[in-house]
Parts: C-alpha cells; sequence; structure tokens
C-alpha cells in the first residue's frame, strides 16, 4: 500500500473527533474509486501507522461506518468495503 495525500487530513487541533476525521477520509476513498465493492480496507494495525491514531480511534471510525453500510467486516477475514445500494425515489418506482 502506498502512502497518498490522505495522511495529512487528519487534523489534531479541529474540534471535529479524529475518529470522525478517519471515517470521512475512508469514504472519501471509496467514493473516489480507490476501494472497490468488496475490496479489503488496510489492517486495523496499517492504519494505525498510517494515520498516527489509535487502534480505539480506528475501531469507532469502522464502526460509524459499519452503521451506515459503508463497510463491512467478517470475523477473522477483515474489512471490506460494501457493494453499492441502489436507492430508487418513490417517483421512479
Amino acid at each position: 500500500m502506498t502512502t497518498n495525500s490522505y495522511t495529512a487530513h487528519l487534523d489534531p487541533y479541529s474540534v471535529v473527533p479524529k475518529y470522525h476525521q478517519l471515517s470521512t477520509i475512508i469514504r472519501q476513498r471509496i467514493a473516489d474509486g480507490e476501494w472497490r465493492p468488496h475490496d479489503a480496507l488496510p489492517s486495523e494495525r496499517e492504519m494505525q501507522t498510517l494515520y498516527t491514531v489509535s487502534r480505539t480511534t480506528i475501531r469507532q471510525a469502522l464502526d460509524l461506518l459499519e452503521a451506515d453500510g459503508a463497510i463491512y467486516r467478517t470475523h477473522g477475514r477483515g474489512t471490506f468495503v460494501s457493494p453499492r445500494k441502489h436507492q430508487y425515489s418513490m417517483n421512479t418506482l
């Protein structure tokens, strides 16, 4: 995995909690197509090194993303990008 400009976006002095900043970065990387559906995300340890935050912060960010349906976890295998969900308005149906 290569280091890129995403690592510079965590602001330790921001009023926005670090876990929320990290979840926004991960969500943006998914939206940009860097990680596609069913792609594995880096491990918690890799993210810890990449973003210089605690594993607790990483777990909070991943919990937030999982609750939103952006990622899914498989015990013993890792964390993966969820497939895109089709959203339709009532007018389209």
